[in-house]
């Protein structure tokens, strides 16, 4: 799957999570925008996802999405579903990372089961899942552009009023 289909289903996801976080611990919020950037793998280490605090903005690390291209569907929907899952507790005002990792954790395990991919994900498995992400490949190039690429409709259930 390319990142343009990506895109197209990350809303889509995050409806599923909104309804699903406000099932769990009945809270919600709206006007979230979700960008794409290229964030890069360094050393073996790479950040996902990351919430800009006191903002209505999730980014989105572009680099591993690249690198999951060639994957299956469903590995691609549960690790786009894990990030955007522990970065909307964040932006619920979950801020300590320790209690948002558990949260995420917990929530993935009551709505999927213990072996369900995002719950692997949830429990600390990127490593055994997504081995290539965390290893970038050597002939690996990060792109310059620093730019980022913002993805349509993405809070589409929180902006009905705009025409």
């Amino acid at each position: 799957m390319k990142i343009s289909d990506m895109k197209k289903i990350m809303p889509d996801i995050f409806e599923d999570i909104k309804k699903l976080v406000y099932k769990t611990i009945n809270r919600k919020r709206a006007g979230l925008m979700l960008g794409l950037a290229e964030l890069g793998v360094y050393n073996g280490l790479y950040i996902g996802a990351y919430h800009i605090l006191a903002s209505n903005y999730i980014i989105l690390n572009k680099t591993p999405l690249y690198l999951l291209e060639e994957k299956s569907d469903d590995l691609i929907y549960a690790y786009i579903y894990h990030l955007l899952l522990h970065e909307y507790l964040h932006t619920l005002g979950i801020v300590d990372e320790r209690l948002c990792i558990e949260l995420t954790y917990e929530i993935s395990k009551r709505e999927f089961g213990d072996d369900h991919l995002i719950t692997i994900l949830a429990k600390g498995g990127m490593k055994k899942v997504f081995p290539e992400i965390i290893y970038a490949p050597i002939n690996f190039k990060m792109s310059s552009d620093q730019k980022i690429e913002l993805v349509r409709d993405f809070d589409r259930s929180s902006a009905c009023y705009f025409s």
